[in-house]
């Protein structure tokens, strides 16, 4: 695999900012960066269900990858931990 070809992958505390009803997209922040992610796809529909089932302001700890060929758009590929108490995995 050639660099060119290598997806970037990172982890990366976000919260959740807004969750379209008509997509399964989710826009997030990383809160130390500040920094903006379009989520549009998933390594599973488990993880998907999860991510779009998080109120707006949760605050939740993911490993996500660049989806190429597609501006800022990234998958998540992993959920570590709701950083907020009321929330559940």
């Amino acid at each position: 695999m050639t660099g060119s070809s290598r997806r970037k992958r990172q982890s990366v505390r976000i919260t959740i900012t807004k969750q379209p009803a008509e997509s399964d997209s989710a826009v997030a922040i990383v809160e130390d960066i500040g920094s903006t992610y379009q989520l549009v796809e998933y390594a599973s529909p488990v993880v998907r269900e999860l991510i779009n089932s998080l109120p707006e302001g949760s605050v939740v700890d993911v490993d996500i990858e660049r989806v190429l060929a597609r501006g800022n758009c990234w998958r998540v590929i992993g959920v570590h931990a709701v950083a907020d108490e009321t929330a559940t995995l």
